[in-house]
């Protein structure tokens, strides 16, 4: 649809009875793989619960937002 959207970083699911909160969501995906691997922590590649047969369109999006920030180095933080 030509739209990108984002999970807000704290949010209410539909029912109003549970509150989401997102603490990492404006920590870089790379700094959060570079701290992982140098505290010893586990890294699970993709591990998006709608991704069962291979990440296809997150990954297709990843590489779209990742070129576009090439282009705009003030993307990130304009999401």
């Amino acid at each position: 649809n030509g739209q990108v959207r984002t999970m807000k970083a704290k949010y209410k699911n539909e029912a109003g009875d549970v509150e989401v909160i997102r603490p990492l969501v404006y920590v870089r995906e790379a700094l959060n793989r570079q701290f992982s691997y140098e505290s010893g922590l586990p890294v699970i590649n993709e591990n998006c619960p709608a991704c069962f047969e291979g990440p296809k369109e997150r990954a297709r999006v990843k590489k779209m937002l990742s070129k576009e920030e090439g282009e705009n180095p003030a993307l990130f933080h304009s999401l």
